[in-house]
């Protein structure tokens, strides 16, 4: 800007205020029809499952958001460096980062949930799965082990979108994947399925959003780039103080709410 350009403050402003409005619409939308859909599919899987085929599907459900090592925590400090690139300009060190956070976190997802995948018919028996429900059991774990890999990378385009200040879009992606995914498990029930195919429907879901996700970032900040290219250690040191104190704290919460 020259020098004595007045800077339209009441314009920005008024963006800002419909950017938070607009998110925080689409994001109580979002938590209702979560909770709506559950309310419907819940009873929906007692009465085809049964208490005990509902009582493992939920444990399920905990062992996999204890796999979503992304959602823990670093998608918030991946939110961050957006943010701060769309304010500076400084588009290279945001590609760096993102990168090779990215990077680090699909060493650690094939590290840890990799094993999961093979092993977990053992994991199966030791959280005391009924033998009539084994083989669908463990069939569930392996096929989100494997997607979580995929959801823990691809994450940090979730996290593009929230930091280029369009949650209301993530927002909207979840609401409707929520539906679909509803509306797939009483089908799928109502067909004679089981875990295998829920769970099936989940990863299914879980790869259209992060889709939906990938498009949008592509869209709205095309000079945020992931590649092999952006690569450093340099930024490895940022990314542990930093992104990995977000990670701990969000490792912890999900343990805490997993016990409790």
């Amino acid at each position: 800007m020259t020098e004595g350009t007045p800077i339209n403050t009441p314009t920005c402003s008024h963006t800002l205020a419909t950017t938070i409005g607009r998110s925080t619409l689409f994001g109580i939308v979002a938590s209702l029809v979560q909770m709506v859909t559950r309310f419907v599919t819940v009873p929906i899987v007692i009465g085809y499952l049964g208490l005990d085929g509902y009582g493992i599907w939920s444990i399920i459900m905990t062992i996999a958001t204890c796999m979503r090592f992304g959602s823990a925590g670093i998608k918030s400090a991946f939110q961050k460096y957006v943010a701060e690139a769309t304010g500076s300009g400084d588009f290279v060190k945001a590609n760096q980062l993102l990168s090779t956070g990215s990077a680090a976190m699909l060493v650690l997802s094939i590290i840890g949930l990799i094993p999961l995948a093979v092993f977990s018919d053992s994991l199966a028996r030791l959280i005391g799965v009924p033998d009539h429900f084994l083989n669908s059991a463990a069939g569930a774990i392996s096929v989100l082990a494997l997607i979580m890999v995929l959801s823990n990378v691809g994450a940090v385009y979730e996290a593009i979108v929230m930091g280029g200040h369009r949650i209301d879009l993530t927002r909207k992606f979840i609401t409707l994947f929520t539906i679909l995914e509803a509306i797939a498990v009483v089908v799928c029930l109502y067909l004679g399925y089981g875990l295998l195919a829920m769970s099936v429907i989940m990863a299914l879901s879980e790869v259209g959003y992060l889709l939906c996700c990938y498009i949008a970032s592509q869209r709205l900040l095309p000079a945020i780039q992931i590649s092999i290219t952006y690569l450093s250690r340099k930024m490895l040191r940022e990314l542990f103080t930093y992104a990995g104190s977000y990670q701990l704290v969000g490792i912890l919460e999900v343990l805490y709410a997993a016990i409790l």
